[in-house]
């Protein structure tokens, strides 16, 4: 027992670490074991538009100078997204059971933590931001449909597992401790002249959780695994993985909730007076009662942050050298593109794996990755990016590190 908490709790610590996004290929094994542990871990931030040299200022600190706002705002488009996910799940499979008197079923008992944020903007947005209003002289500045989400949460689940082709579905509870969601429908700025004047339009709606506790709300979702063989090239078969996590609703107990639909004018002295000496929450004077925001508490439904995955995967008992993968994912709560992504796997020696990958989609756009996979007789260990570029400081779009690791007994 000791030398087993010797492996997992290193990995285990690791998973609050990496940065990355997992889109390992799943790996289809038809030997049979009673047991098994899986820990998946995966974290990333990306960008559609903003190079790694300001996001990693960001992150972990530094100067950012106009050189690198210049390079970062000339790749922006009308609308740009950036993202940030960190995860990760312990799963235990228990095939020595025959489930309902079937010996085809078995149970898995699972665990897990996700933590999602993603935002869409204009490249307006990104200039008024970084530069302030001097540029815009004379101009009208959009912000419509900028939209930013935030949701933090831990699950348990329950569920059956098909022995043979490794199928699964599983009934999971949530503790939902925190959620944000802003959207801006309709959002102008036009800078008169000089910038002393300002026409402000703005019509959109934001809410959050007032309090910091684990049991802000609760939920109630699906996990689901499908998996099925196929013809494949030269009389073989391969394996399709149709995946689903986290698909589902949460309820939540109590939403600060702040709606606006306005317009104003200010000039240069009503400017002034509005952000001078009054505090924008003071109880006399208050910047939100300026501009016509209603303030409420609401309680509130909202769907829960999952992902449908779909695509081939790799065969544990193949005997050739090389397999390829393929398949696509959508988050359907998030400012996310779908995401394609294909690979080769390579068998360098008994038990150990490469591979590579070329995806486009997600939170910024192409992307190659690659990972190791060492697979022993009852454990496997796997590590990597999504993300090659983004380990470069400068011409990356975002980072990306993975781990996972299996054991069967």
């Amino acid at each position: 027992m000791m030398n087993f908490k010797l492996i997992v709790l290193p990995c285990l610590l690791s998973v609050v670490t990496l940065f990355g996004q997992n889109t390992f290929p799943t790996i289809q094994d038809t030997n049979f074991r009673k047991h098994s542990l899986t820990l998946d871990g995966s974290a990333f931030y990306a960008s559609s538009s903003v190079r790694n040299e300001i996001l990693n200022s960001f992150i972990f600190g530094g100067m950012i100078d106009e050189d690198m706002k210049d390079r970062s705002f000339s790749k922006h488009r009308d609308v740009n997204r950036l993202g940030a996910l960190a995860q990760g799940e312990l799963v235990y499979a228990n095939f020595g059971v025959s489930l309902f008197g079937n010996e085809n079923l078995g149970f898995l008992i699972k665990a897990g933590a996700f933590y999602g944020a993603s935002g869409a903007y204009s490249k307006d947005a990104f200039g008024l931001f970084f530069y302030g209003n001097a540029r815009y002289a004379s101009q009208t500045v959009s912000l419509s449909g900028s939209e930013a989400n935030f949701i933090g949460m831990q699950k348990i689940g329950f569920g059956i597992i098909v022995k043979r082709s490794k199928s699964s579905v599983s009934l999971n509870f949530y503790g939902i401790s925190d959620y944000q969601h802003a959207y801006l429908d309709d959002g102008t700025l036009a800078f008169q002249n000089d910038g002393s004047q300002v026409d402000l339009v703005l019509k959109g709606n934001m809410s959050y959780t007032p309090e910091r506790k684990w049991n802000n709300g609760y939920g109630v979702g699906i996990d689901a695994d499908y998996r099925f063989e196929i013809d494949w090239m030269k009389d073989k078969k391969a394996t399709v993985q149709i995946l689903a996590r986290n698909l589902g609703v949460g309820f939540m107990n109590k939403l600060r909730e702040y709606t606006i639909d306005s317009s104003f004018q200010y000039d240069g002295f009503r400017f002034n007076q509005l952000f001078g000496d009054a505090a924008i929450f003071d109880s006399t004077y208050s910047v939100l009662d300026t501009l016509g925001v209603r303030q409420s508490d609401v309680r509130k439904v909202i769907p829960l942050p999952g992902y449908i995955q779909a695509g081939k995967v790799v065969s544990a008992n193949y005997n050739g050298k090389w397999q390829s993968y393929f398949g696509v994912r959508i988050y359907p709560t998030f400012s996310y593109v779908p995401k394609v992504h294909a690979g080769v796997q390579y068998k360098v020696l008994k038990g150990l794996f490469v591979g590579s990958q070329l995806a486009y989609g997600g939170f910024t756009g192409f992307q190659w990755g690659a990972y190791t996979n060492l697979r022993l007789n009852s454990l496997s260990i796997g590590v990597g990016t999504e993300n090659i570029l983004g380990l470069s400081r400068s011409i990356g779009y975002g980072n990306s590190f993975l781990c996972r690791l299996q054991c069967r007994f």
